[in-house]
């Protein structure tokens, strides 16, 4: 749902539009996450996910780790979203 990159935006109406035209969130100093989605329930779950994305950064940095999701996983948890989860929710 997020991908493999957060976009970040500077707190204007025309760059946070221009980094949601292609990604479901931004982040917005100031603001803090803002997040486009087709219906309230895939808003809610991809706001919860940009939270856990934004803790585990923290805590990796605190840790003085430098990891990060491959292209590949972040595909399969797509797909893994896409063809499991989503059809729970009726989409």
């Amino acid at each position: 749902m997020i991908g493999s990159r957060i976009p970040a935006a500077k707190p204007e109406e025309k760059a946070v539009l221009r980094a949601l035209r292609w990604r479901g969130a931004a982040l917005v100093p100031g603001v803090g996450a803002v997040c486009r989605a087709r219906d309230e329930g895939d808003c809610r779950a991809l706001c919860l996910l940009i939270k856990k994305a934004c803790i585990c950064f923290l805590h990796a940095r605190a840790l003085g780790a430098n990891a990060r999701l491959s292209l590949f996983d972040t595909a399969l948890m797509r797909v893994i979203y896409i063809r499991k989860y989503q059809k729970k929710i009726g989409g």
